[in-house]
């Protein structure tokens, strides 16, 4: 099993998986020792998991010192080994290594891979970073590299891309982005920019929570916001709760496949009487948030993400380029329909 190095803040636990309940942010301590924001009426949460019907997507466990000792994304399982904050994984092949900014959010990923399939053996790597206006994230960069050989012969794809967000009032009002690839096995190329532009009602954000409606259109350039973005990594939510987001898509390959076309996802919630989230429906699917308090110690209660229960559904395998390729043409096919 591949150690994964980690480039935290050096003799500080990592502050993840927080929740913060409290009308007032500047009223908020923060505690890097025991990873969590601690709000002056004494409301302490940590996000344990997110449910679509009965399946566990996502689940979060921590030790007795609110420190995160590992998370569940999707069938992948990631071990942190506490203090250190050092992971490993179940896929030997895999590594990855974080950065994190002075306030505890993610400002730097790089992942790796190598991979042997048949006839074709290879590496992936993919580099991303983060820029943050103080809570807020404002920026997504990635680079990405496949380097594999096939029947004898070397070939080499390339992608890398943008993300841009505007805040306003406190809210994620719109992001802008573009993305190039190309590849030298078919001598492929392609790019594209997207923009979304997000709607909101009267229902408050009472926590400040990252939500799925923002991870669901970011995940486009990034593979790892909804994993460390739903639980406090990667900076705070907007103030208020989105209704809608109107996505417009441009894009062109050396296929010959160009055009423009336009989307909305719609988004509804339910939310405690504290202003925690409970229900999230986005696009149709809802998700079921899970939490446990701080002070009553409930955490011990958090289920595995190693029983029978959270056996996974198969996820896609592929090459993040071609993943990103099919990403963009099954919305062009969808939109050609």
């Amino acid at each position: 099993m591949k150690t994964i190095k980690i480039l935290s803040l050096v003799a500080v636990a990592l502050p993840m998986a927080f929740i913060s309940c409290s009308d007032d942010d500047d009223e908020a301590s923060y505690d890097k020792s025991v990873s969590m924001v601690s709000t002056d009426d004494g409301n302490v949460y940590q996000l344990t998991s997110i449910k679509v019907g009965s399946y566990n997507r996502y689940v979060y466990n921590y030790d007795d010192e609110g420190r995160c000792t590992y998370f569940y994304d999707w069938g992948d399982k990631y071990y942190i080994e506490q203090p250190g904050f050092k992971i490993t994984t179940d896929d030997e092949d895999e590594s990855i290594s974080v950065s994190f900014n002075g306030d505890g959010y993610v400002s730097k990923i790089t992942w790796s891979e190598s991979y042997d399939d048949y006839d074709e053996v290879g590496t992936e790597t993919l580099t991303s970073t983060y820029s943050y206006s103080g809570s807020n994230l404002t920026k997504v960069s990635f680079s990405y590299t496949d380097k594999w050989k096939e029947d004898g012969k070397s070939y080499t794809g390339t992608e890398s891309g943008s993300l841009t967000l505007t805040w306003k009032n406190g809210n994620l009002t719109k992001m802008t982005g573009s993305y190039t690839g190309k590849d030298n096995y078919e001598d492929y190329t392609e790019s594209g920019t997207d923009t979304y532009t997000f709607e909101y009602g009267n229902s408050n954000n009472g926590c400040k929570q990252f939500l799925i409606a923002l991870a669901y259109q970011i995940e486009d350039y990034d593979d790892f916001i909804t994993a460390f973005g739903m639980a406090g990594f990667m900076g705070k939510g907007p103030a208020d709760l989105p209704t809608s987001c109107t996505c417009e898509y441009s894009y062109k390959d050396s296929d010959g496949d160009n055009g423009s076309y336009e989307d909305t996802f719609e988004s509804s919630y339910s939310s405690y009487s504290d202003g925690r989230i409970r229900t999230e429906t986005c696009d149709g699917t809802t998700y079921t948030y899970g939490y446990a308090s701080y002070e009553d110690d409930t955490r011990a209660a958090i289920a595995t993400p190693f029983d029978d229960a959270f056996s996974a559904p198969e996820k896609a395998n592929g090459k993040r380029m071609h993943g990103i390729h099919n990403r963009h043409h099954s919305r062009h096919a969808k939109a050609a329909e």
